[in-house]
């Protein structure tokens, strides 16, 4: 029987954004460490990044309600927030994670995500 080598120092650790310009897409989105949304979006002349903050229930009461979508998974609820608010991209500062509705689970949801813009 062989045994199995540790080969983790030599795996090189890849990088989304690197991955996503190279294959031509036009931004990409990512979890940082603290749980937060990660986005970079690439125009011609600069790149534009922008973070998303994952928010807790004591720092709601810095932020105004959004929209609220159930999805698959978190990227299905940004893309359908993305589809049904105007300017949401510009407008979306935090979002907070919940347990999807009884009339979600039935349609096959598995998340339900807020999102919030900041008060002005």
């Amino acid at each position: 029987m062989k045994r199995i080598r540790d080969t983790s120092e030599r795996v090189p650790k890849l990088d989304a954004e690197k991955i996503a310009r190279g294959l031509g897409a036009d931004n990409s989105v990512k979890f940082d460490a603290e749980g937060n949304l990660a986005i970079t979006i690439y125009k011609k002349q600069k790149t534009i990044k922008r973070i998303i903050r994952k928010l807790s229930g004591e720092e709601i009461g810095g932020f105004v309600f959004l929209c609220e979508t159930e999805g698959h998974d978190f990227f299905h609820c940004l893309y359908t927030a993305g589809q049904c608010c105007k300017k949401f991209a510009k407008r979306v500062a935090g979002f907070r994670i919940l347990p999807p509705t009884t009339e979600g689970m039935k349609e096959g949801m598995k998340i339900r995500v807020e999102f919030y813009e900041k008060k002005k």
